[in-house]
């Protein structure tokens, strides 16, 4: 199973996060560039990733 890292957040910073999410219509999602490129490079890349670009 991956180890997942959430990030820490101040109270104001997820309020605002959530503010733009609500007014978008979207759910935000961060990732570590890093971390995906090191996955894809070793074969271990999810089928459920969703990449819009």
């Amino acid at each position: 199973m991956e180890n997942n890292t959430f990030a820490q957040l101040s109270n104001d910073k997820l309020e605002e996060i959530t503010t733009l999410e609500n007014k978008l219509g979207v759910i935000l999602i961060a990732y570590d560039e890093a971390t995906a490129t090191n996955q894809m490079h070793g074969g271990s890349q999810s089928t459920s990733e969703i990449n819009p670009s």
